[in-house]
């Protein structure tokens, strides 16, 4: 008989007596899992659950004093600055491109670059004044909703 059979001869005889043991012991009766519970309620009941006053603190909220408001922003205010910044360069962009395209040579290899830049610098003064138009037209509704004459001629 080989070792490894033996084993597990022994295992299987082990695991037999075990679930066998356990069979047999009495179940705990229903009245002695009550008694524990009532005792352990009673223990409960017995312990003291006041709460020491000085480890709870202090619960009133503090003030502090109101210094100066911080100034607002106001975002459309702030994007239009920024905007006219954008614009003012982009002139200055402008200017100096026509003036290279006007002494650059029909054949320069630089000069279809040149063209290029200049075109995408007046695609986006278009779109700045389609952005211009439509904040005119806001102004325009919100004049006609409060009937402000002179709101709407400006």
């Amino acid at each position: 008989m080989s070792s490894t059979s033996l084993l597990r001869r022994l295992a299987t005889a082990w695991l037999l007596w075990a679930a066998l043991a356990s069979a047999q012991q009495p179940a705990a009766a229903p009245e002695a899992k009550t008694e524990r519970k009532e005792t352990k309620e009673a223990e409960l009941k017995k312990k003291d659950t006041t709460v020491d006053k000085s480890l709870a603190g202090d619960l009133t909220r503090k003030t502090e004093p109101k210094g100066p408001d911080a100034p607002t922003l106001n975002y459309d205010q702030f994007r239009i600055g920024v905007e006219v910044q954008v614009a003012e360069k982009r002139h200055e962009q402008m200017v100096q491109l026509q003036k290279l395209l006007k002494i650059t040579p029909e054949s320069d290899k630089d000069r279809p670059g040149l063209l290029f830049r200049l075109a995408e610098l007046l695609y986006e003064e278009s779109k700045d004044y389609f952005f211009q138009a439509g904040r005119k037209d806001d102004e325009y509704i919100k004049a006609l909703n409060k009937k402000d004459e002179a709101g709407m001629k400006r």
